[in-house]
């Protein structure tokens, strides 16, 4: 088959990481070109194998897939879907009409499938579990260390990801225990409670930079418990990542963190409207994601430090790890279904 992929192309963004690794498992077997949305597009950390399929043009494609948010300018003179997600309880309005305009919709996780039928999308959608790179992120033996312990939270630490409530966390319950927090986002995207509290406590280590998946991984190998306790997630790559490597995962027990194998969830205390945001629309009030009580959280926390082999044993045994080559084949199978 002849497919064309249109959309994210910068790597460091979860959007661009599912351009680049679905584009990469589908060429083994089909004819593959991408054409880079430049409103995210970037050449950083940009791979051969990408660089040849946006070079290369498909006259007659069978399908294209949209890989980006609904309300882009997409228009196509194929047969074509999008895959895309959200992260609260119910659409914008806006996005509702723009989802409205594709007959055909991916979807990460069944937690976005629901939120686009309850909220009034109409086309098909397709639950299309994305992947995960295992030539890169490893199991690692790992047992109690010796230096200080460390927990790790990943992630363009906007508000919704509840850096603030982690740090919270962390302090109320590692008083005078050997832990250390680290917490690696992008440049400017640290609030300022976190930023004073990482002044103030050298046991919290902020690491602002983007890095290549290399390097990511070498911080995970780095760490011993990953924390997520983000108030909502389409997806997200980060925790599974980190249980692939076998670290012991702390998540959110809502939206798509919920149906992660092998993390240990935090049920949310309740729930309020989102933050704000350019995806919001000012209907944020509608729009409810989870809240997190950090006491909750450092009990939790405690907990696999107190315990950590046993931990470590138990992600082992109940994990579980897509691999991007079973993203491919279901996309493929629901193509053919459409053709």
């Amino acid at each position: 088959m002849k497919i064309v992929f249109n959309g994210c192309t910068n790597v460091s963004d979860g959007y661009g990481e599912i351009m680049h690794q679905l584009a990469r498992a589908v060429a083994v077997e089909h004819e593959v070109a991408i054409i880079p949305n430049m409103t995210w597009h970037s050449m950083q950390f940009m791979k051969p194998d990408i660089t040849a399929m946006m070079n290369r043009k498909i006259k007659d494609a069978d399908f294209e897939l949209f890989i980006f948010y609904p309300n882009e300018s997409h228009t196509s003179r194929f047969r074509c879907g999008i895959l895309s997600m959200w992260e609260g309880s119910d659409l914008p309005t806006p996005w509702i009409k723009s989802f409205n305009r594709f007959s055909n919709i991916f979807v990460p996780s069944q937690f976005v499938g629901e939120v686009l039928k309850n909220s009034g999308v109409t086309g098909n959608i397709y639950l299309l579990p994305l992947g995960i790179d295992t030539n890169l992120y490893k199991t690692k033996e790992r047992t109690m260390p010796k230096r200080p312990f460390r927990f790790l939270s990943v992630g363009k630490m906007e508000p919704r990801k509840n850096a603030d409530v982690l740090v919270r966390a962390f302090q109320n319950e590692f008083v005078k225990d050997d832990v250390e927090l680290w917490i690696k986002t992008r440049e400017k995207f640290v609030s300022g409670p976190v930023l004073q509290a990482a002044k103030n406590d050298r046991r919290i280590k902020l690491i602002e930079k983007t890095m290549t998946e290399e390097d990511l991984v070498k911080l995970y190998y780095e760490c011993d418990c990953f924390v997520y306790p983000s108030r909502g997630e389409g997806f997200s790559f980060p925790p599974r990542n980190a249980i692939a490597t076998g670290m012991p995962t702390i998540v959110t027990g809502w939206s798509a963190l919920n149906e992660i194998e092998g993390a240990v969830k935090v049920p949310p205390s309740g729930f309020s409207p989102m933050h704000p945001c350019g995806f919001s629309f000012g209907e944020e009030q509608g729009i409810l994601m989870a809240d997190v009580n950090s006491n909750t959280l450092g009990i939790v926390m405690r907990d696999v430090y107190d315990r950590y082999d046993g931990y470590v044993s138990w992600t082992l045994k109940n994990r579980q790890i897509p691999l991007w080559s079973d993203s491919a084949e279901a996309f493929i199978s629901a193509v053919r279904s459409m053709l």
